[in-house]
C-alpha cells in the first residue's frame, strides 16, 4: 500500500502520503486525458411502464462509510489538505480523529510533524518515535531521515522519562493521564516542568511521587506499590554508603605512595652524605669545618625523611586497611538490610535478595 508523509520541500512541512484508497475517497476519478470522443449511441427503445410498488425506489446518492480504516483515510485526505494551507491546529485534529480509528506509522509520522510545527515537541517526540518504531524498511530512505531529524529536535526540548514500576500490570498515569500497563514498552516524553507520577493497581495502595525535569535530560522515575493491608513497617534504609570505603582506601594508597617517596629521598640524602664524607681532607674537620656541617646537614636531612616515610607508610597502610574493611562490612549490612520480615496470618513472609 502506498503511503506519504509530510514532505519538508514545502515551507511549513508537508504530508508523507495517505494511503492510495484514502486518496481516492478525496476525489472523484476523472475522464482520462487524450480519450477519444465516443461515436452517438442509438436511441434506445423505450422502457415499458413500471409497476407501481409499495417500497420507495429512491437510494441514497452516496454510501456511508462504515469501516472505520476508510474514515481514518479519509480523515488524512483531509489532514493533509489543512497541512497544505499552513492550518496546522486542524492537520493535527484530523489526525488525531484518525488515530483513534486506526494506529499506523504514516498517521503517527504526520501527527508528529504537525506536533513539531506547533511546537508541541512533546506530543511530536511521541507520535515520531512509535513512526521510526514501525516504518517498513523499504520506506523512502529521504523521509526515514527526515522523521529522525525532527524526532531528535524535539527530544532536545523535552525530558525523555522511563517509568518503573514494581507490580507487572499496574496502571501507570502522568499528571493524571494513563500512560499504558507496567512494565512500559517505551518511554514517556515531557514538557520541562515539574510532573506527577502514579501507579495503581488491583489489591495494592497507588504509589505517587512528583518529579520537575529538564529538557534534554533522561529521567528514571520508580514506583513502589505497596499491598492493602500490607502493615509491616517500611524498614528505614540502614544501607551504608560505598563511597567511605574508596575514599579511605585512596587516602591509604596515597600514604603508601607518599611514603615510599620520602624513602627514596631519605636514601639519596645518605648517599650525598656518604660521598661528602669521602671528600674530607686528612685533616679531618678541623681543616675543613664547612664539608662537616654538610655532612651533619645531610644526615639530619636523612633521618628526617626516613622517620616521615615510616609514618607514612604506617598511616596509609592502616587507611587501606580501614577502607577494605568498611567495604566489607557495608555490603554485608547493604544485603541484610535488604530483606523485610512481614507477619502474616499463616507465618512469616520473608522478602529480599538472597
Amino acid at each position: 500500500m502506498n503511503r506519504r508523509i509530510f514532505s519538508a520541500k514545502l515551507a511549513l512541512g508537508m504530508f508523507i502520503a495517505v494511503s492510495a484508497a484514502g486518496s481516492a475517497l478525496a476525489q472523484a476519478p476523472g475522464k482520462p486525458a487524450g480519450a477519444a470522443k465516443p461515436s452517438p449511441a442509438k436511441p434506445a427503445p423505450p422502457a415499458p411502464p413500471a409497476k407501481p410498488s409499495a417500497e420507495p425506489t429512491t437510494k441514497p446518492a452516496i454510501k456511508p462509510l462504515q469501516d472505520p480504516s476508510e474514515i481514518a483515510d479519509e480523515l488524512h485526505v483531509q489532514a493533509e489538505q489543512a497541512a497544505a494551507k499552513g492550518d496546522w491546529p486542524t492537520a493535527r485534529e484530523l489526525l488525531r480523529r484518525a488515530w483513534n480509528l486506526k494506529q499506523s506509522y504514516d498517521i503517527a509520522a504526520n501527527r508528529g510533524l504537525a506536533a513539531f510545527e506547533l511546537k508541541d515537541f512533546a506530543e511530536s517526540a511521541e507520535f515520531l518515535d512509535y513512526a521510526l518504531a514501525h516504518i517498513p524498511t523499504d520506506h523512502d530512505d529521504a523521509q526515514v531521515a527526515q522523521i529522525q531529524k525532527k524526532f531528535d529536535l524535539a527530544r532536545a526540548e523535552i525530558a525523555t522519562v522511563r517509568v518503573n514500576v514494581n507490580v507487572e500490570g499496574c496502571d501507570v498515569a502522568v499528571d493524571g493521564t494513563s500512560r499504558g500497563k507496567a512494565p512500559l514498552a517505551v518511554s514517556i516524553y515531557l514538557a520541562p516542568g515539574r510532573h506527577g507520577f502514579e501507579g495503581t493497581a488491583a489489591g495494592y495502595e497507588p504509589a505517587r511521587e512528583e518529579r520537575a525535569v529538564d529538557k534534554g535530560t533522561q529521567v528514571v522515575v520508580t514506583l513502589t506499590l505497596r499491598k492493602v493491608g500490607d502493615h509491616s513497617e517500611p524498614v528505614p534504609d540502614a544501607r551504608l554508603p560505598l563511597w567511605p570505603a574508596f575514599l579511605i582506601g585512596g587516602l591509604g594508597v596515597a600514604g603508601l605512595a607518599a611514603g615510599g617517596g620520602l624513602f627514596a629521598v631519605a636514601g639519596s640524602k645518605g648517599s650525598q652524605a656518604t660521598d661528602a664524607i669521602a671528600s674530607v681532607p686528612a685533616g679531618g674537620c678541623a681543616s675543613d669545618a664547612a664539608s662537616c656541617q654538610q655532612i651533619d646537614d645531610l644526615r639530619h636531612q636523612q633521618h628526617t625523611m626516613k622517620s616521615a616515610g615510616v609514618w607514612s607508610l604506617a598511616g596509609g597502610g592502616a587507611l587501606l586497611v580501614g577502607g577494605v574493611a568498611y567495604g566489607i562490612a557495608a555490603k554485608v549490612k547493604n544485603d541484610a538490610a535488604s530483606v523485610r520480615v512481614s507477619p502474616t496470618a499463616g507465618g512469616l513472609i520473608v522478602e529480599g535478595v538472597f
